[in-house]
């Protein structure tokens, strides 16, 4: 009986001194948008569980997930406490479990962008870039254009990984 007490302590004992972890289900849009954090950076937007609610911000990373613009994911995600974070960092970090699935989304899909914020464009003009990450296929003209817009639709290329200038607001 000793033995039995004995090991359920130290159970106990070891459990406590893990991080807390749980695990979730998250979905990832096919795009991602500007956010502030410590600068203006990309987000992805993220529905967490069976969440049938508007999309939310997602300012970190998931370790061990690489993200490709134009797909839908569906992932399983470890979310773990991190006791003591730095002070300009996360107290949270996400780990991929497992990928559910990663879905294309219809080359004719739009979505809107914003272009502008906090006083500067989001435009890069040399390239015509998106926040200096994302191509956009536009020719010259409309790339200058974009600079001084306040929005525009998107559609993802075929294959994904550039922005197709669909219209400007």
């Amino acid at each position: 009986m000793n033995y039995l007490i004995s090991f359920f302590s130290l159970f106990l004992f070891l459990k406590s001194c893990q991080p807390d972890m749980d695990t979730i289900r998250v979905t990832i849009d096919h795009y991602r948008v500007p956010c502030s954090g410590e600068a203006i950076q990309l987000c992805m937007r993220v529905k967490h569980g069976e969440s049938k609610s508007d999309w939310e911000y997602f300012y970190d990373q998931i370790e061990g997930f690489s993200y490709e613009p134009g797909y839908i994911y569906e992932l399983e995600v470890e979310k773990e406490e991190i006791p003591n974070p730095p002070q300009d960092g996360s107290s949270i970090k996400w780990v991929l479990k497992k990928t559910i699935s990663k879905t294309q989304v219809p080359d004719n899909t739009e979505f809107e962008l914003p272009l502008q914020g906090n006083g500067m464009s989001y435009i890069e003009e040399e390239g015509c870039r998106f926040l200096y990450e994302w191509p956009i296929q536009a020719n010259e003209e409309n790339c200058q254009k974009l600079m001084n817009a306040q929005k525009g639709i998107f559609r993802h290329s075929n294959p994904p990984g550039k922005l197709v200038l669909v219209k400007i607001l």
